[in-house]
């Protein structure tokens, strides 16, 4: 009983030694008195509602009286906020309670926190419908005045300014530790089976992009075109022309096919050409030749790996909407940690081959995050500072709006740089020119057999075949001649490496041509094979003969078993010259050459000076 009204009676639990010691030091180091008077004065709906009792030093407490002698009185000290706090919200159940009783506004204040890291006051006060601030003065030349305060609601979180003097705006945040504490009671991480379906629902209009088999197909012709020079990277980015000509070979379905956005044309394509470009910079030129022997598979395995810790080329790639995009703040972005959590949850998908719906997916991210607000991207003060904006929404990005411009953005553009090499299958609808992103429509995402290949999933993987309705060469049958048909072949590139041109999309082939970047027996093979898959499957017979004449002329010249070290004999000394002829044991581990060299078999140098020995010969 409290006053002369009947409340429910309530037992809370009571926490541990151990949580309590950690929410009291907490409370200790995150929070000043006047913010803990605040925080305390939001337990009102729970002394309102309750008659709160707690069993406490092996007797049962009335919380109430407690509530009652230190609400809002400022002689309290704030050890006795900070004990009463303690007792109530180091439990994770009394906790639940707590939030529980939040009016709807307040809880959608909460949301706003989760969701999108900082509210502005702004936004503050339309979720809640009250006014955030109690005075809000504003100041020619120091903005606030320093008597602000702040409702009781606001106690919990880190109160910042955000902006210009002209345009400062007070921002609510919930520092890091809090975040993981509290924000649970607000969502649910865990994904419900709503959020994974076999099909796509028909009502949405959804585009479906899945680009696993053209980036098989087309893997070994942009190795080819890097590996001699058609393809390559400029200081950030690939440069227009290149992406231009470069992509009219290469072909590849796009994104937005049928868009109007010249910006969103050729995403596709730019993706997977930055990514292979960047990813032969960094490993195919340490070795052509292991290079040439690489399947297109295993290339796509590699991609990622290599190339997630090239932040500032990535930033470029995914978000070409920022007005700036500086090395200071890419430094210090979460690319990489994006990535491999990206790749951590696509891994506990497994073979599961269902669709799974974005906002599912971000979900399961975010509840991984361990690096403070990994999905912002990055710090906002960076980008307030260089006063970045987003020019395709038309917005600066600020604290409040960094989630909205700039995370999330870069989360759904590392989904679909996925999809450009085939690792993930997509499922979205075209946005408008004033979304933040044109990945903004993403809705569901599925992994590809080639994704549980290349995120290792799965050990093996059947390679696709290029469809063969299409001809794209024509053979000489009495020449060892190919013309390439029509003006954009996307597999042409393939002839520089076998071939000379001859004019007008002719190609004339020659046995130092076709050997071309081969070293070992098996690049012959090797390209006889991609011969036989891109060009023509059955040649021919003055082609077949040709193959047949290469193939048994390999290893007509071996290298010798024998190790040899050479050495220079006297050239006046013509009784040594008669040992070395004619000695037997000599004989048998030596080989004489011109020029007086003589050869003497690894291993056997010291039998040979022992031998010397015999005709009073010292080497």
């Amino acid at each position: 009983m409290s006053g002369n009204t009947t409340k429910t009676t309530y037992n809370i639990a009571t926490p541990d030694v151990d949580s309590m010691t950690t929410w009291n030091n907490l409370l200790n180091n995150s929070f000043n008195k006047i913010q803990l008077m605040n925080i305390v004065s939001t337990l009102k709906p729970l002394f309102d509602e309750y008659e709160v009792m707690q069993s406490w030093m092996g007797r049962i407490e009335i919380l109430n009286h407690t509530f009652e002698e230190i609400n809002g009185r400022t002689g309290a000290k704030k050890v006795d906020f900070v004990g009463l706090l303690t007792r109530i919200l180091a439990d994770p159940s009394n906790r639940k309670t707590y939030f529980s009783l939040f009016s709807p506004e307040l809880k959608r204040v909460w949301e706003g926190i989760d969701k999108n890291y900082y509210l502005s006051e702004t936004q503050f006060d339309e979720l809640s419908g009250m006014k955030s601030t109690v005075s809000n003065k504003r100041s020619y030349y120091y903005g606030y005045s320093t008597d602000q305060t702040f409702i009781p609601e606001t106690g919990w979180f880190t109160v910042s300014s955000s902006g210009s003097w002209r345009q400062k705006e007070t921002v609510f945040s919930l520092s890091p530790s809090l975040r993981k504490l509290l924000l649970p009671y607000f969502h649910n991480r865990i994904p419900d089976r709503s959020a994974f379906t076999e099909t796509l629902p028909q009502d949405k209009n959804l585009m479906v992009f899945n680009g696993e088999n053209d980036i098989i197909n087309m893997l070994p012709v942009l190795r080819n075109m890097f590996i001699n020079d058609t393809l390559q990277m400029g200081k950030t980015k690939i440069a227009a022309t290149s992406l231009k000509n470069v992509g009219k070979m290469a072909n590849l379905s796009e994104f937005f096919p049928e868009t109007d956005e010249k910006d969103d044309q050729l995403i596709r394509t730019r993706m997977a050409l930055t990514l292979f470009t960047l990813y032969g910079t960094n490993t195919l030129m340490r070795s052509r030749e292991g290079a040439m022997q690489m399947t297109s598979h295993d290339m796509v395995k590699e991609i990622i790996p290599h190339v997630m810790y090239y932040t500032h080329h990535l930033t470029n790639l995914i978000l070409p909407m920022l007005n700036r995009i500086l090395t200071s703040f890419t430094q210090f972005s979460y690319v990489s940690p994006i990535f491999k959590e990206i790749q951590t949850v696509l891994v506990s998908l497994g073979n599961d081959n269902r669709w799974v719906l974005y906002d599912a997916f971000e979900e399961l991210l975010r509840d991984r995050e361990v690096n403070e607000m990994l999905c912002t991207f990055v710090k906002p003060r960076l980008m307030e500072e260089n006063d970045v904006s987003n020019t395709r929404s038309m917005k600066n990005v600020t604290y409040s709006t960094i989630y909205r411009q700039v995370g999330r953005p870069f989360i759904q553009g590392v989904i679909f740089t996925l999809a450009s090499i085939g690792i993930v299958e997509i499922a979205y609808t075209e946005v408008d020119e004033l979304s933040p992103s044109p990945y903004d429509g993403l809705e569901y995402l599925r992994l590809t057999p080639l994704g549980r290949y290349a995120l290792g999933i799965n050990e093996t993987y059947t390679t696709v075949s290029k469809p063969q309705n299409l001809k794209y060469f024509e053979l000489s049958e009495d020449k060892l001649l190919i013309r390439s048909l029509g003006e954009i072949n996307p597999y042409e590139s393939l002839l520089k490496d076998i071939s000379n041109p001859i004019g007008n999309h002719r190609y004339v082939v020659t046995t130092s041509s076709f050997l071309k970047n081969c070293f070992t027996p098996i690049n012959i093979t090797q390209k006889i094979a991609s011969f036989r898959h891109f060009i023509d499957n059955k040649p021919p017979k003055i082609w077949e003969d040709f193959f047949k004449g290469l193939v048994s002329n390999i290893s007509k010249i071996t290298k010798c078993p024998d190790v040899y070290t050479i050495y220079e004999i006297d050239k006046s000394d013509l009784k040594l010259h008669e040992i070395l002829a004619t000695d037997p044991v000599i004989r048998k581990i030596t080989r004489r050459a011109e020029n007086y060299l003589l050869l003497i078999e690894s291993g056997k140098l010291t039998l040979f000076r022992e031998r010397l020995k015999v005709y009073g010969y010292l080497m």
